[in-house]
């Protein structure tokens, strides 16, 4: 395969901010103890910081993840509901695991041959399992920094999160100073950043170096009130959110009613709706996907998953139909196991029409 270059700070990046905020639930502070971060690409290539993204045929870097910091994720699975405040729900499995929108964006693509850099806080051991993905690692942890946490709930189809944000204010600095140096030809960005306007100006000089980018800021009530947000999905070639986001960034209650909103954006938007498929939407067309049916153990990072599924088939050029039937498969494999990563496919296990295409 030809080197697709994307950047995850230097490779494709994939950058995970703060905490994406769901729902609060009342779960004790001790459930982040222990979590472990995560991460990852490996596919084309992508990198962060000095780490390079490169397929086997060229040293230069294809895909680069950009993370704000990885997670230590505690996942409960198998609940009957998520408790409301006062109550105590019981668990059938819990999975202590590695997590965070870049980590497993680019896990999902490395799994599937691309060769990705995530430029992250990370802990010692999350590092190491990223590199067991052959994605290369900028560790932007310094010692004694706390790590991130997030503590999920996953009811079926339903899920909420509690997240400590730990050494994640501190990242958003040197995440921008990283990438002033990538030499990587795509970024994704996965993380919520804090001044949108600041950093529409960062990424309108590496679009000027010709370099493609890809974002997923997931859910951000301060986001909600940024000025400079249009401007900044106005950067982005690619905007990634689901249909909850979808409305609450287009202030509306119902998808139709948020599509003139993603419309007038620049690039592609491409709207995830779980197991009613996805929508890729331009200003001049759209392209509908349906979606996969399983029964899922654990929805968590299935989303960055579908990110991740995406960002493989847009890299080898792929229509949108098969983008998005690449990423539906991904994000559904994806929940077959709690935790975001030990369920992603590998190459070979993706549909024969999307491998030969």
């Amino acid at each position: 395969m030809s080197c697709h270059d994307v950047v995850l700070v230097e490779g494709l990046e994939a950058a995970v901010g703060h905490a994406r905020d769901v729902r609060s639930t009342s779960i004790a502070a001790r459930t982040f103890a222990g979590c472990a971060a995560r991460g990852g690409i490996r596919a084309s290539t992508l990198k962060v910081g000095n780490d390079h993204v490169g397929s086997t045929r060229t040293r230069r870097p294809c895909v680069s993840s950009s993370s704000i910091s990885g997670f230590e994720d505690q996942v409960f699975v198998g609940l009957e509901k998520i408790p409301p405040p006062g109550e105590v729900a019981h668990a059938k499995d819990y999975v202590s695991t590695l997590g965070g929108g870049a980590v497993i964006t680019a896990v999902a693509a490395a799994r599937l041959g691309v060769h990705v850099s995530v430029a992250s806080g990370l802990s010692r051991d999350g590092a190491h399992r990223l590199r067991q993905e052959n994605i290369r690692v900028r560790n932007l942890r310094k010692h004694g920094e706390p790590s991130a946490v997030t503590a999920a709930l996953s009811c079926g189809d339903e899920r909420a999160l509690v997240t400590f944000a730990g050494m994640n204010a501190q990242l958003e600095g040197r995440l921008a100073r990283v990438l002033t140096r990538t030499r990587a030809s795509h970024v994704h960005l996965a993380f919520s950043p804090h001044d949108c306007a600041a950093w529409a100006e960062r990424l309108s000089v590496l679009k000027r170096r010709g370099i493609k980018l890809s974002g997923d800021f997931g859910w951000n009530e301060r986001l909600f009130t940024d000025a400079g947000l249009p401007a900044l999905f106005d950067t982005l070639d690619i905007v990634f959110v689901n249909e909850r986001e979808a409305n609450f960034y287009a202030k509306t209650k119902q998808l139709p009613a948020a599509l003139p909103y993603w419309r007038k954006r620049k690039g592609v938007v491409v709207i995830k709706r779980g197991r009613q498929g996805a929508l890729w939407l331009e200003r001049d067309r759209e392209h509908v996907a349906r979606g996969r049916e399983l029964q899922p153990v654990d929805t968590t990072g299935a989303g960055d998953s579908f990110n991740g599924g995406f960002l493989w088939a847009w890299l080898h050029k792929r229509p949108p139909a098969q983008c998005l039937a690449a990423g539906n498969f991904v994000g559904a494999q994806s929940t077959k196991k709690a935790g975001g990563l030990d369920a992603l496919p590998r190459l070979a296990q993706l549909p024969r029409q999307l491998r030969r295409a």
